[in-house]
C-alpha cells in the first residue's frame, strides 16, 4: 500500500521538501516507522483509512482494534 493511502501516514507531522509531501510513518510495524517519507513510499503493513490518518485532529479512537 502507498503512504498516501495509509492511515499511518501522519497528517500532524508533515511538511513539504522538492515538490513532494513528506510525512512521519507512525506505524510500530512498518520499515519506515518514525521517518518522514513521501506519498509515493510504502510497505506491507499500510492499512487503509477511511476515517483519515490516526493522528488527524478530531479522530480519536476512530481505529480501535490493534494492527
Amino acid at each position: 500500500m502507498k503512504c498516501e493511502d495509509c492511515r499511518f501516514w501522519s497528517e500532524m507531522i508533515a511538511g513539504g521538501r522538492n515538490g513532494a509531501v513528506e510525512a512521519m510513518c507512525l506505524n510500530e510495524k512498518g520499515p519506515l516507522r518514525h521517518r518522514m517519507t513521501t506519498e509515493r513510499n510504502g510497505c506491507q503493513f499500510g492499512r487503509d483509512a477511511p476515517f483519515g490518518a490516526i493522528d488527524a485532529p478530531g479522530n480519536g479512537g476512530a481505529y480501535n482494534k490493534p494492527v
